[in-house]
């Protein structure tokens, strides 16, 4: 079982919307559950600071993980987070 943290930080709370926003549109949440063994692909706002939100994967094996990381929506998902210039974090348990 492998368990990615992706902590990211926006420069203000407009672009962490609209980045989220975009990445619905473009279907990239929807399209990464489908994947084999994705069993949680979700993002958290922090309730804290309008900036930063959490992204929490859960995946049967480190393999489907690095799959998921092959796949057009996750270049997708790259673009969209350099487009409003996001910073990421990325903590990996793996079990």
């Amino acid at each position: 079982m492998l368990y990615l943290h992706v902590y990211y930080t926006a420069k203000n709370g407009d672009d962490l919307m609209n980045f989220l926003r975009e990445a619905e549109e473009a279907g990239i949440v929807s399209k990464t559950k489908k994947e084999k063994g994705c069993l949680q692909y979700g993002y958290f706002i922090s309730t804290e600071d309008d900036r930063e939100m959490r992204l929490l994967e859960k995946w049967e094996t480190a393999e489907d993980q690095k799959a998921h990381g092959m796949q057009e929506h996750f270049r997708m998902l790259g673009e969209i987070k350099n487009k409003y210039g996001l910073e990421t974090r990325i903590e990996k348990i793996e079990k």
